[in-house]
């Protein structure tokens, strides 16, 4: 259950953690050297927190809508478990 909460977490914050790394890999900060990245606080107070709520809750749930309609339904078929012959799991 955690794993699927770690995932869902992650889908979520995708569309962020893209916006950030862009922001960290393109912004300089004015008045320093050329290559030095703008500090996370700056990049956080002008993002716009909103946009990125609303596209990372569409993307969880078009990737919860994709799961549960692509996965195979086995709730008409029986179980049969593993069986151990000759040496070999079948």
């Amino acid at each position: 259950m955690i794993r699927i909460g770690f995932e869902c977490a992650v889908v979520f914050l995708l569309p962020t953690l893209i916006y950030f790394g862009y922001r960290l890999l393109t912004d300089e900060m004015p008045g320093s050297a050329a290559g030095h990245a703008k500090p996370v606080i700056d990049i956080l107070h002008g993002a716009p927190l909103a946009w990125l709520f609303a596209l990372g809750c569409l993307l969880l749930v078009g990737t919860l809508l994709a799961f549960a309609t692509l996965q195979d339904q086995n709730i008409d078929k029986p179980y049969t478990p593993a069986v151990y012959k000759n040496g070999r799991i079948q």
